[in-house]
């Protein structure tokens, strides 16, 4: 194994221990990637592999390497400790990524998912089908439930859960709510709890097992509200200019998606947006909403970093884009326009727009 140094401790070698996170780096090859510490020294050479590329290290992730021919994959802390070969979390192919300073495993031998912490301690037992990543300390959980396969010639590949109980706990094993949801699409880090909570139309609420009233923001209800009352009720230019980041992208002809400052492009177009977003008003157009996460292939500036974690996903439970998709048919020809808002650390802001009843100019 080649490092930058070795420290010798109680006869075992370790990566030095760092306070900061590290950066990764590729070799000549872009094979292979190690790793650099905040003054941009060299603390691991490159040796792990494509599958379990991070972009940047906290605490642990999932390495892998290519020894013999064959894969070896397994989790690593920065203070070089390797366990858990045998118990590898990931989901589509994807290696699960640290979240808060915690990473999930999978018990082979039970299926069932447990959590490590940043040092490698189990802290939430595999005793689960499944768990979320963490967020705001918070993990939904899910017990008792059995898979049902879409498709039984794909080996299950593709699945939903049916049955059994979704619960929240903590990253202390501890439930807070036996009788959660995994099918609205809520904030946890809007966690309130209370004896009695005020009722607010973009909230769920819950009871929790210490008799407290627990709610969390619902990002639909919450969206619509927003969307409603900061752009469609008084549809304006100066609305709009405050509800959209500082740089839109569009989708033209001939070049693809392209990003443009807000300014200059509401301006020229502010008549075709407002009609193609007023539609569903004064002519009940076909409209839906679909939460997706940032993608990252278009959104590569340094600005939307923050929105993705270690790993290069979209931290989409936290920042969600909430797309507005509207439907046209005329005729036999069907076509949709799209109006893309990510949640930001200052609100929703249009960020992406595909209109097909119109041309966007620049």
């Amino acid at each position: 194994m080649a490092i930058t140094y070795i420290l010798l401790l109680v006869g075992t070698s370790s990566y030095a221990q760092q306070a900061g996170y590290w950066t990764s780096f590729w070799d000549d090859t872009e094979e292979n990637f190690g790793f650099r510490d905040e003054n941009g020294q060299i603390v691991i050479q490159p040796k792990f592999g494509f599958f379990s590329f991070v972009n940047r290290l906290d605490h642990v992730f999932i390495a892998s390497e290519f020894n013999d021919g064959s894969l070896d994959t397994y989790y690593l802390t920065k203070s070089g400790k390797e366990f858990a070969r045998d118990s590898i979390y990931s989901f589509d192919n994807t290696p699960d990524c640290e979240s808060e300073g915690f990473i999930r495993f999978r018990d082979r031998k039970t299926d069932k998912v447990g959590m490590f912490d940043r040092n490698g301690t189990v802290v939430i037992p595999a005793v689960y089908d499944d768990l979320s990543q963490v967020k705001n300390g918070l993990v939904t959980a899910l017990k008792d439930k059995e898979k049902k396969c879409w498709d039984e010639h794909s080996g299950c590949e593709h699945f939903s859960w049916t049955g059994g109980k979704t619960m929240l706990i903590d990253t202390t094993n501890s439930v807070m709510i036996e009788n959660f949801t995994e099918t609205l699409y809520l904030d946890l880090g809007s966690h309130r709890q209370g004896d009695l909570l005020d009722e607010k139309p973009n909230r769920e609420y819950f009871q929790g097992v210490d008799g407290k009233i627990h709610s969390f923001i619902n990002y639909e209800s919450d969206f619509y509200l927003w969307l409603n009352q900061a752009i469609l009720d008084d549809f304006t230019l100066d609305n709009l200019q405050a509800g959209t980041a500082d740089n839109l992208v569009f989708w033209k002809e001939g070049e693809g998606w392209v990003s443009r400052p807000r300014e200059s492009i509401l301006k020229k177009n502010f008549l075709l947006i407002q009609d193609a977003l007023a539609l569903r008003q004064i002519q009940n157009q076909d409209f839906f909403i679909s939460i997706q996460g940032l993608n990252r292939y278009i959104f590569e500036t340094e600005d939307y970093d923050s929105y993705f974690n270690n790993c290069g996903q979209a931290l989409s439970e936290k920042h969600p884009v909430m797309a507005v998709i509207i439907s046209h048919q005329t005729g036999d020809d069907f076509y949709q326009d799209h109006f893309d808002f990510l949640k930001t650390d200052d609100g929703y802001k249009l960020i992406s727009m595909a209109i097909r009843s119109g041309t966007i100019n620049d």
